[in-house]
């Protein structure tokens, strides 16, 4: 059962998530001395920005709810990400072309090469998420929503600004693959 830490001045939505979540155990901070006591064996914290007095650390996955917020789109934004850590804890090395990806590292390394290229946390996810949709174009609102948990049709350059950086690094490293775009609505490896 994963763990989840709610930061929260608010008892509400700790009880909504913890009613909406099942699967998870949920455990509630209001005060950054709460936070240490509570931190330990966390998967993932939920940090209400009416909290932000409190810095949690980088090493655990954080959710920023800003409202208003809509229940559905957070609660697919905790369980997407807690996949996501799942995945990374169970899988170390994932193979696309000629290149062998490390999740623990976020390296991406080209086959015959000893050095490769360091990835970013969401440079990583968006190559994940690309890999796991490589019969189909992903649209580029699912991929805003999965990687970055924004909402559909936030009007935003972070996902091409990524491909952009992404397929510098592909290139670098003489990567067999590459990532398109499909009629301008998304992308996907080719």
């Amino acid at each position: 059962m994963k763990t989840v830490l709610v930061i929260s001045k608010e008892a509400a939505l700790a009880d909504i998530l913890a009613a909406e979540l099942p699967e998870c155990e949920l455990r509630r901070a209001v005060t950054p001395e709460e936070m240490i006591e509570r931190l330990e064996g966390v998967s993932m914290i939920i940090l209400d920005k009416i909290s932000l007095e409190i810095t949690p650390p980088e090493t655990v996955p954080v959710v920023h709810v800003i409202r208003p917020v809509r229940l559905s789109e957070l609660l697919y934004t905790i369980r997407e990400r807690l996949q996501a850590k799942s995945r990374q804890d169970n899988e170390d090395i994932i193979v696309i072309g000629n290149c062998r990806f490390s999740l623990r590292e976020k390296l991406l390394l080209a086959e015959g090469q000893t050095e490769g290229t360091d990835l970013t946390e969401k440079e990583m996810e968006l190559l994940l998420q690309l890999h796991k949709n490589t019969d189909s174009t992903m649209h580029k609102d699912e991929l805003l929503k999965r990687v970055w948990g924004y909402v559909e049709g936030t009007d935003t350059h972070t996902l091409e600004t990524h491909i952009y950086r992404l397929r510098g690094k592909l290139k670098q490293i003489g990567a067999s693959f590459d990532i398109v775009s499909e009629d301008n609505a998304g992308y996907k490896i080719s």
